[in-house]
């Protein structure tokens, strides 16, 4: 009996001293990696917590070509799927150091079906094009649920890739570029993803980027949060852009896009339109900013149903711009409700509410058409229904006249 004793004692003595030499080698809590020569506005170190990681194994940066560049790398053991639209090509859960070089993933000349989800990608060069996923001539891609944070260059960069799916990404503190990027990129979906500190959150670029849509995505703490730069036909809905040094939401040269159902606050504009024809701003929210929605050297916009409060300088900033329909807004307490003092001409703002301003219009330009819609339009000096009936007794009693002769 005493010797089972003894023995089970050295055995129990044995794993204590296994169990402190593993407690000691796993002391350290954080994934530590170098960024680079490069990287010098990063800190000496990226630090990730070990127990937040999204992954189940630390990859290398890889790169696929071509439709049989997915075979091969299914067939190495890398993916699952037969990339179809009903079995797409499915990588999940990695972590990947891209070492300050060039970028984490690329996948090019792609029109098969797949899935990117689960990982999380960091540590991309700081050259012009580099990101944590990069997709060149792409169709059918999903980004799902993965992080591409802390890259030199961008977090996730679209070029020539259509109609791919982004979603519910976390991209932040890409310092150099944009969060997230379309160039001459189409009918692609940017939605539900998270965006902090990046230089610039979703960018949006040239004129083959067509029928994109940008909805329901959180950016806070940019220089601008959405920007469209010489693009057609896009749509901008429900997304929150709070915080950002020069703008929430910016469509330079962009043409045909609906700006939509956005919240903007704490921004210098809210939202912004220059060199823009025929875009649609309504029901967004913008407040809190030093100018709340801007329209610059553009023509022939119809803004309507927003809400805009509480901004500093103006509700509404018209600089150069003719043409545009400014209706049924609430502008409430902002030091002047809509601004035209900068040659603005031939505009219509009619059966906007105006409470709480300092001024509510300001600045005249040539032909502009300003008119409320109280009790059902006013005529100038008149109530137009008071008008009608007015002349409805007139006409009565010529009536009676005429009988009574």
């Amino acid at each position: 009996m005493k010797s089972n004793i003894k023995t089970k004692i050295e055995i129990l003595m044995i794993l204590g001293i296994v169990f402190s030499i593993l407690t000691i080698s796993h002391d350290k809590p954080y994934f530590n990696v170098s960024v680079g020569e490069k990287s010098s506005i990063y800190n000496d170190f990226v630090k990730f917590d070990s127990e937040n990681l999204k992954t189940s194994k630390v990859s290398q940066k890889f790169q696929i070509v071509g439709n049989s560049g997915w075979i091969n790398f299914r067939n190495e053991g890398n993916c699952t799927g037969s990339g179809t639209y009903s079995d797409p090509y499915v990588i999940k859960n990695l972590v990947i150091d891209a070492e300050g070089i060039l970028n984490g993933i690329l996948i090019e000349d792609s029109d098969v079906f797949f899935k990117i989800e689960n990982s999380t990608i960091y540590n991309a060069g700081d050259r012009f094009s580099s990101a944590g996923i990069k997709l060149i001539n792409v169709t059918n891609g999903q980004l799902i649920d993965n992080n591409c944070s802390n890259n030199g260059g961008y977090g996730i960069y679209l070029t020539s890739s259509n109609n791919n799916t982004i979603m519910g990404n976390v991209v932040t503190n890409n310092y150099v570029r944009s969060g997230i990027i379309l160039y001459d990129s189409s009918y692609n979906l940017i939605s539900g993803n998270t965006l902090t500190s990046n230089s610039f959150g979703i960018s949006i670029l040239y004129y083959n980027s067509a029928y994109n849509t940008v909805s329901g995505n959180t950016l806070n703490n940019h220089t601008g949060a959405i920007s469209i730069f010489f693009a057609n036909y896009n749509d901008v809905l429900d997304n929150i852009v709070n915080n950002n040094t020069s703008y929430g939401i910016s469509l330079n040269e962009g043409n045909y896009t609906e700006i939509k159902g956005n919240i903007a606050s704490n921004n210098d504009y809210g939202i912004k339109i220059e060199d823009g024809v025929n875009n649609i701003i309504s029901g967004n929210s913008v407040n809190y900013s030093r100018r709340g929605i801007g329209i610059l050297r553009s023509e022939y916009n119809t803004i309507s149903g927003n809400s805009v409060s509480f901004n500093s300088e103006c509700a509404f900033h018209l600089d150069r711009a003719d043409h545009n329909t400014i209706s049924g807004n609430t502008v409430n307490n902002n030091s002047v409700g809509i601004d035209m003092y900068w040659d603005s001409d031939y505009n219509t703002i009619s059966c906007n509410s105006f409470t709480g301003n300092d001024i509510d219009i300001g600045g005249s330009g040539v032909g502009n058409i300003i008119s409320s819609c109280e009790d059902g339009g006013n005529i100038p000096g008149y109530n137009i229904l008071f008008l009608l009936g007015t002349l409805s007794f007139i006409i009565v009693l010529f009536i009676r006249k005429m009988k009574q002769s």
